[in-house]
């Protein structure tokens, strides 16, 4: 489905510009300050457990995120549960895998508004 979706955004990014179909737009994507789909659920994700890590995510997210350890709140290292065939992308899995990813200094940010900016930023 993300494919659909990427495609329907491809095609409102060239109706916007008056684009060819053959025309490149990652130049005019940027313009309009559009990720592609699955930088847009990655960017969702991290901010995700941004907030359930900081106390601004609704209780059943905040159950679902793990340290690794005691010391990991130092690091915010998260603990990543084994992946199952059925769910690879589960929000359990894959949530914690990005947020491991990220630099310190975007893990330790004080406030949304940078963890926002600063991710969508650098990290796509």
């Amino acid at each position: 489905i993300t494919g659909q979706l990427q495609t329907i955004q491809n095609r409102a990014c060239r109706l916007i510009f008056g684009l060819d179909r053959k025309q490149p737009i990652d130049d005019k994507m940027k313009l309009l300050h559009w990720l592609k789909i699955e930088q847009r659920i990655e960017f969702k994700l991290c901010l995700l457990i941004y907030k359930a890590l900081n106390g601004l995510a609704p209780p059943y997210i905040c159950e679902l995120i793990t340290f690794n350890n005691i010391s990991s709140r130092r690091t915010s290292s998260l603990h990543v549960p084994l992946v199952t065939k059925s769910h690879p992308r589960a929000f359990q899995t894959h949530a914690p895998t990005l947020w491991n990813q990220l630099p310190l200094d975007i893990k330790n940010s004080k406030n949304v508004e940078n963890v926002q900016k600063v991710t969508k930023n650098s990290s796509f």
